[in-house]
């Protein structure tokens, strides 16, 4: 066992990466309680909930807009909207050596590669030559690795590792914004330490502030004194911030239940056993999952939702999130099947409207107009609120995949090659904005999504353009992919002028 469990190491430690989460849209029919719980500026621990009043719904039939069948009109035309694109593997954020890897520090450190008692030919070739990597790493600089992105207006950010080998964390770490019109690249922070590791969870920018959350803290970076400044909020969880349109600073924050156990504890079957930072054993039984508010300029936090989920219900969930809320764009909303009803209603904050449909993803949801999708096809029903039309569009021939943004659709493929399409969906024009390209035959697939980021619709597109096989004499131990990874957006303040 340990033998396998040294070969992932390798592996991990050798990718330099960031924990990151993924920032898909989830489907959850979980309501936002009718609650508005602060949190304490002392020791940020959760005080009672205050019922607020709660505006009365509007509620809509689906008989009560008139339904208008959009044809699909393709056009060369010059599209309405600008889309701007940058090849992000291509920026080059330097070399360093992590504090780390100093004398005094690189043994305490050092992965176990391989021993004595671990020992056989059949992995002794590759683990003397991550050996000789991590002893190469200590004496020559580290290109610096790229975790994830975020991304406000046309400006980018993330957080950049020089960190490799190290089973400790990240001790070398730079936060850099990126001009996405004009390439300049910003260092804004940087972490360089060799006993503190800077683990960054997820970046996110609101009111020309960036704020960070890192393993188990939450901080964000004062650019004048190039310090970072925390902020006292469950400081013993984990998360992530939640993209919106609504001009709103969302936080997850999650915490796994445990409990601890004797080292010679025996697990019983279907237990999980973890090991905690001082050494102990503990029973994984569970997590706290609670979604709040932040408000700045008032150092004040409000919680919105909380849920403790078991260990089997936290396995069949393939997102932290969707046990939470959801938002979709301006306003959090819901499937909900009436009783006795086979089609489904999506309730908001402020209305309910009754779709007509059996099964539908919901892609954003706005004061006056609702858009969702067919579970089963890329049929596109977008109820305007203030005109009182239900407009079905079908975009199967574009694409499988629809995002709405901005008061329009953006049609495109899940990952092969393709076309990322914009539709004026009044008029069904539709506007082609990039052919996406294809990887080099036999390398892995590529991957193409799209999410709402910092007030614009980003794409993102990774094809493998080549691969370097790591074996041990006939046997692969895993395939490194060079992944050419471009990034499109539509600004939504250019949008509307």
């Amino acid at each position: 066992m340990r033998k396998i469990i040294s070969i992932f190491t390798v592996l991990l430690l050798a990718a330099g990466c960031f924990s990151c989460s993924e920032k898909k849209d989830t489907k959850s029919d979980n309501k936002p309680v009718e609650s508005d719980t602060s949190v304490t500026e002392t020791d940020g621990s959760v005080d009672e909930p205050v019922i607020q009043q709660q505006t009365e719904l509007r509620e809509f039939k689906e008989d009560d807009f008139k339904t208008i069948n959009v044809n699909i009109t393709k056009t060369e035309n010059e599209p309405p909207v600008q889309l701007h694109s940058m090849v992000t593997s291509d920026i080059d954020f330097g070399e360093r050596i992590s504090p780390c890897k100093g004398e005094k520090y690189r043994d305490k450190y050092k992965p176990v590669f391989d021993d004595e008692n671990n020992a056989d030919d059949e992995n002794r070739e590759y683990m003397e030559q991550a050996d000789a990597e991590w002893e190469k790493s200590c004496t020559e600089p580290a290109k610096g690795s790229v975790g994830f992105w975020c991304q406000f207006g046309n400006d980018m950010y993330t957080a950049v590792s020089y960190d490799q080998y190290c089973t400790d964390g990240l001790h070398e770490v730079s936060i850099f914004r990126i001009n996405g019109l004009t390439g300049e690249k910003t260092e804004i922070y940087r972490h360089s330490d060799p006993v503190r590791s800077f683990d960054v969870n997820d970046l996110y920018v609101f009111h020309d502030r960036i704020y960070i959350y890192l393993e188990d803290q939450l901080a964000y970076i004062d650019e004048d004194k190039g310090e970072l400044v925390k902020i006292d909020h469950l400081n013993d969880y984990s998360g992530y911030f939640v993209e919106n349109d609504a001009d709103r600073l969302l936080v997850v924050s999650f915490k796994a239940r445990t409990q601890e156990v004797p080292d010679d504890y025996e697990p019983k079957t279907g237990e999980e056993i973890r090991a905690e930072a001082n050494g102990k054993k503990s029973v994984y039984l569970g997590e706290d999952r609670i979604l709040s508010e932040y408000f700045p300029d008032e150092d004040r936090w409000s919680e919105l939702s909380r849920v403790s989920i078991t260990k089997d219900e936290a396995y069949e969930i393939d997102d932290i999130s969707t046990a939470l809320p959801q938002i979709y764009g301006k306003l959090f909303a819901w499937p909900e099947k009436p009783e006795g009803k086979r089609k489904y209603d999506v309730v908001t904050d402020e209305y309910r409207i009754s779709t007509g449909l059996t099964g539908l993803d919901i892609l954003y949801a706005d004061h006056d107009r609702l858009a969702v999708r067919l579970s089963s096809k890329n049929i596109v029903h977008i109820f305007d609120i203030a005109k009182m039309e239900h407009y079905v569009i079908d975009c199967t021939s574009l694409g499988v995949n629809s995002e709405y943004f901005g008061g329009g659709l953006f049609a495109f493929p899940s990952g092969m090659s393709g076309t990322l399409y914009y539709i004026m969906p009044e008029l069904g024009l539709t506007f082609p904005l990039v052919r996406l390209e294809s990887g080099s035959e036999g390398n892995r697939s590529e991957y193409f999504f799209g999410q709402i980021e910092g007030g614009n619709i980003v794409f993102e597109q990774g094809v493998s353009i080549g691969k370097k096989e790591v074996k041990d004499g006939q046997s692969i131990y895993y395939t490194d992919y060079d992944t050419k990874t471009t990034r499109y957006w539509v600004n939504g303040d250019e949008m509307n002028g």
